[in-house]
């Protein structure tokens, strides 16, 4: 077998005080990786697809036609994705690295299943780790023995930086920088600022699947 799956996923108890906490805000806030429950993880691969939402087919473009030279500018480690959703973007680089592991983290575990299920098909000879989790809020790596002794290179693709208010995201790259360590390096994906009605047109797309995917969170 070249996949292992870590359930590190909060516990019920814990989702209780979150959405507490988060209505005790003003504004009111919940947690976004709520979003991202089975129904949600698949709504929100439809919503990459959508024609108002532009970012992922930029993203996966300039992955596609840069990955060699991003393989040659950071060299060869375990490459770990912060969010691996369908796979699609961390295709180029695994071809490119060829790592003999890849870590993948996701809240939801049937996302993480599915994903390094397809990637094993074309990677036979990396070791897949999945792990179930809020990246925000990992401290440190499980211990496993496919996650020691190796350079650890980052992958945060899909501006995703930017669901977190600034002193969260700060806590968010200390986190990261802590879990790859000194050596290495991070690879993250940030949009450029966009017009309002492109924004507003994104995430309210006209076939209506931005609005399940909100709904299917309450």
């Amino acid at each position: 077998m070249t996949i292992t799956l870590l359930d590190l996923h909060p516990a019920a108890a814990d989702l209780e005080r979150l959405v507490k906490e988060g209505m005790e805000r003003k504004p009111r806030q919940l947690p976004a990786w709520l979003l991202y429950d089975e129904e949600g993880s698949r709504l929100f691969e439809r919503i990459c697809e959508q024609p108002e939402y532009s970012l992922t087919r930029r993203e996966i473009a300039l992955l596609d036609q840069e990955a060699g030279a991003i393989a040659a500018s950071i060299g060869t480690g375990m490459v770990m994705e912060f969010g691996i959703g369908h796979a699609r973007k961390v295709e180029p680089l695994l071809k490119a690295l060829k790592p003999s592991t890849f870590v993948a983290m996701d809240i939801s575990l049937t996302a993480l299943e599915q994903a390094l299920s397809g990637l094993e098909q074309t990677h036979p000879h990396t070791k897949m780790v999945g792990i179930c989790c809020d990246h925000s809020q990992l401290h440190d790596l499980p211990d496993h023995p496919w996650l020691d002794g190796q350079r650890r290179i980052g992958f945060f693709p899909g501006s995703s930086l930017g669901n977190f208010e600034p002193d969260a995201a700060i806590s968010v790259l200390k986190r990261i920088q802590k879990l790859l360590g000194d050596s290495a390096q991070l690879l993250i994906g940030i949009d450029q600022p966009r017009q309002q009605a492109l924004l507003e047109a994104a995430y309210n797309d006209e076939a209506g699947v931005s609005d399940a995917f909100a709904k299917n969170l309450l």
